[in-house]
């Protein structure tokens, strides 16, 4: 077994080593009907060339993308597998997209902001056909807090500027609450809440806790604090936003209650459900 084993990664490193001599960015993996062979071969080539690099996987599904990062994850633990879900819903259904989806694309756009060599990034193209906030506009916005660290002195209007949402005790994703010298919240970049401990305005001490009884947990290095939505309402944008907005509602059937309760949240740089898919409006 472990002569096949070797035998299998000694083709991939000269497979992996003719190519990168040619220059090539394009590999192709032929003769497989699922991604086993795919997930097999991003997760155990053992090539510095493509190793110490992030890569990015096109697939042709939501399914097969969700397959892969599983497959990913079961051959090889240190790899972080993520997966660019699409809006589950049309801009025009009357329907608004999931929180779920919301949180999950946040994380991607955190991880693929900032990618190391141990991330692979997985998209199916129908979510490569939606649009996304430019990058630099996403990444200012992304913040590392370590212990040591200050915290903004509007701390409130900090977090309500990502996105996330008051709350007396943190359940969700998107969820902070504030209790003296005590911050809760829950980072879509996190895979649970954490806790951090405040001596002024400098991070004493950072915990994950349960959602379940709120107790702390483990102490972590870290958090990562990505924002709830894509794009960002401040004052030096929304009058433009507002603007597209308007010229979009002429030309649909929009009434004058629907339209006014949008633009006045909107002008209070308010995020509500469904502005998700107002993303196409806030950039050029």
């Amino acid at each position: 077994m472990t002569n096949a084993w070797q035998t299998i990664n000694t083709r991939l490193e000269d497979f992996l080593e003719r190519g990168l001599k040619k220059n090539k960015s394009l590999f192709n993996i032929v003769g497989g009907t699922s991604g086993t062979s795919a997930s097999f071969f991003l997760s155990q080539t053992l090539s510095k060339e493509f190793s110490e690099l992030p890569r990015f996987v096109i697939v042709s599904s939501l399914d097969q993308a969700l397959s892969l990062q599983h497959q990913i994850a079961f051959f090889s633990p240190f790899l972080k597998p993520h997966v660019l879900h699409p809006w589950d819903v049309s801009p025009f259904s009357g329907l608004y997209p999931s929180p779920e989806i919301r949180n999950s694309r946040s994380n991607f756009l955190y991880w693929a902001s900032q990618a190391q060599k141990n991330d692979i990034f997985i998209a199916p193209i129908s979510a490569l056909l939606q649009l996304s906030a430019p990058f630099l506009s996403f990444n200012k916005r992304c913040k590392l807090w370590h212990q040591g660290d200050e915290v903004p002195t509007s701390l409130v209007q900090f977090l309500n500027s990502l996105g996330y949402e008051s709350s007396p005790i943190v359940e969700d994703i998107g969820q902070y609450s504030l209790r003296g010298g005590i911050i809760d919240i829950f980072s879509p970049a996190e895979k649970k809440p954490v806790r951090l401990e405040l001596f002024g305005d400098q991070i004493e001490s950072l915990r994950t806790f349960s959602t379940t009884d709120q107790r702390s947990l483990d102490e972590i290095s870290e958090l990562h604090l990505a924002p709830i939505y894509e794009f960002e309402l401040n004052d030096d944008n929304v009058e433009h936003i507002i603007k597209n907005i308007q010229d979009e509602f002429k030309t649909r059937s929009i009434t004058p209650a629907e339209s006014e309760e949008v633009i006045r949240s909107l002008s209070l740089k308010n995020y509500f459900p469904g502005c998700e898919l107002l993303l196409p409006y806030c950039y050029e």
